[in-house]
C-alpha cells in the first residue's frame, strides 16, 4: 500500500499589519502548494489501484482563531479543507479504497515551534 505523509511547515509570527504580502504568500506556498503539488502524482497512482493513504499534517491553528500567525492559520485551514474536499471527490468517484486525513499533532517540540514561542514572547512584552 502507498502512504504519503505531507509534513510541510513554515511559520512567521507577527501582526498581520506588519507582515509583507510576499512573506504571507510564501507561507501559503510552503504549507499548501507544497503538499498539493506532491499529492497530485501520488494520488493519480493511488486512483489506478483504488488503494492508498494520504496524511496531511495540519494544525489546530487551522481550526481556531488566534493572533500573530494569520498566514500559517489560513494555510493550515486551506490544507484541512482541501483534504476533506479531495476525499469527498474520491468517494463520489467510487474510489473508496483511498483515505485522506488531516492530522493535528498538537504541540510538538520542533525548532520552528521553539523559535515561534520565543518570537511571541518578545511580541507580547
Amino acid at each position: 500500500m502507498t502512504i504519503l505523509v505531507n509534513n510541510a511547515g513554515a511559520n512567521r509570527l507577527g501582526p498581520f499589519a506588519y507582515t509583507k504580502p510576499a512573506e504571507w504568500w510564501r507561507l501559503m506556498t510552503v504549507n499548501v502548494l507544497g503538499p498539493i503539488t506532491v499529492t497530485f502524482p501520488v494520488l493519480n497512482s493511488m486512483r489506478k489501484h483504488n488503494k492508498g493513504v494520504i496524511i496531511n499534517v495540519a494544525s489546530r491553528a487551522g481550526v481556531v482563531t488566534g493572533g500573530f500567525s494569520s498566514a500559517y492559520s489560513a494555510s493550515k485551514s486551506a490544507l484541512i479543507r482541501a483534504t476533506g474536499n479531495i476525499q469527498q471527490e474520491l468517494i463520489m468517484e467510487g474510489k473508496d479504497g483511498i483515505s485522506l486525513f488531516s492530522l493535528h499533532p498538537g504541540g510538538v517540540k520542533t525548532s520552528m515551534n521553539e523559535r515561534m514561542y520565543l518570537s511571541l514572547h518578545f511580541l507580547i512584552e
